[in-house]
């Protein structure tokens, strides 16, 4: 038997008479408190605080592996040969934006903005460095100027990996687009 959330409800479940705590028990509902939430396929559902705080562990997760991919190449006995950079460039700009793509889908970008900026500076930070690219705010171009480079389309003069900051808009309202279509197919 599943179990059902009834979210935000004020948090105040103590306000309820018993009549209506034992109904909800029996249905098997959960109360969570206003200021919490829940995963609902992966993606936080909830108040703002508790999905940026869902969203940003998520970047840390994705942050994890880009330090043990780091790892590996840093640890190779020998010369760390150009197909294994051009490997994990792939893993990279494949694998790793693309983690956080459904979040941006189900999360309004006013609750994903601080996570995807600081995917998106942990990816860059991480090429540069794979490249072996030594930039500051003193040199031309800057660090500020070859990490837009790095995240933009390849038909733009990028590296082609997915800016989750630049897509969060669009992928949100890309959503709501395709839900609304759902929805208007069903109940027309």
């Amino acid at each position: 038997m599943s179990t059902f959330a009834c979210l935000g409800c004020d948090g105040k479940w103590e306000e309820h008479d018993d009549n209506d705590k034992h109904r909800a028990r029996a249905m098997r509902i959960e109360w969570i408190r206003s200021e919490g939430g829940l995963k609902v396929s992966g993606a936080p559902v909830g108040s703002d605080a508790y999905e940026q705080k869902k969203c940003m562990q998520t970047v840390q997760k994705i942050e994890q592996q880009i330090k043990r991919l780091q790892t590996l190449v840093s640890s190779q006995q020998t010369t760390v040969t150009k197909c294994l950079r051009q490997w994990v460039f792939a893993v990279i700009r494949l694998c790793m934006p693309s983690q956080f793509n459904h979040i941006l889908r189900a999360v309004p970008p006013s609750n994903t903005r601080k996570a995807a900026q600081r995917l998106d500076k942990s990816i860059t930070d991480f090429v540069q460095w794979l490249v072996h690219i030594e930039a500051d705010e003193t040199t031309s171009p800057t660090q500020k100027q070859i990490a837009k480079i790095i995240i933009q389309p390849i038909s733009r003069g990028g590296m082609g990996i997915a800016g989750s900051e630049a897509a969060a808009q669009a992928a949100y309202v890309g959503s709501w687009a395709l839900v609304a279509q759902k929805i208007n197919i069903n109940y027309s």
